[in-house]
């Protein structure tokens, strides 16, 4: 079997089993499992990220991000792992798969992201800081390297404190 045979094979499958296509544009949380589930059993046959981003016109990193979310969740999540093993099952088996019932988390995924783009929003307004106070003293940073000798930054050092501290008579 070649590679776009597997590919549509798994895509009936994971059709059947979760009732979602993974070549539907959706943001949806069915959608995204589905496709999480094809990434996840796609890698494991060994196709590349690459093969599996052209199949599905994703970009190959939106294929290895969505697997490690995968990973991430698929302990934690019941439904998902109930449609992986389904979808797993049936692929390697070789049979009809069943669809997988049960409670699929509502907010879950989208509760996730919503805490990554809180955190990166916040890392990114520490490093508008760091950037910030860098260019501040972008120019006494320089003149400190360019007349500090090697082996002097512990000298440097103590002036510097005793300059800030008020101390300036040594």
């Amino acid at each position: 079997m070649n590679m776009q045979e597997e590919f549509e094979e798994l895509r009936n499958i994971i059709q059947s089993v979760s009732g979602f296509d993974i070549h539907r544009r959706s943001k949806k949380t069915e959608f995204v499992y589905a496709r999480m589930v094809f990434y996840a059993l796609t890698r494991n046959i060994g196709y590349t990220y690459q093969n599996i981003g052209d199949y599905l016109n994703k970009d190959h990193a939106t294929v290895l991000v969505g697997q490690r979310k995968f990973y991430d969740l698929i302990t934690r999540d019941t439904y998902l792992r109930d449609m992986y093993l389904e979808c797993s099952n049936a692929f390697r088996e070789k049979r009809n798969p069943r669809r997988v019932t049960g409670k699929m988390p509502r907010n879950s995924f989208v509760e996730d992201l919503q805490y990554q783009i809180d955190s990166l929003i916040l890392e990114n307004e520490k490093l508008q800081k760091t950037k910030m106070m860098n260019n501040r003293f972008k120019e006494i940073l320089k003149e400190m390297d360019e007349r500090t000798p090697i082996g002097m930054e512990s000298i440097l050092s103590e002036k510097i404190v005793n300059i800030l501290n008020g101390d300036t008579l040594r």
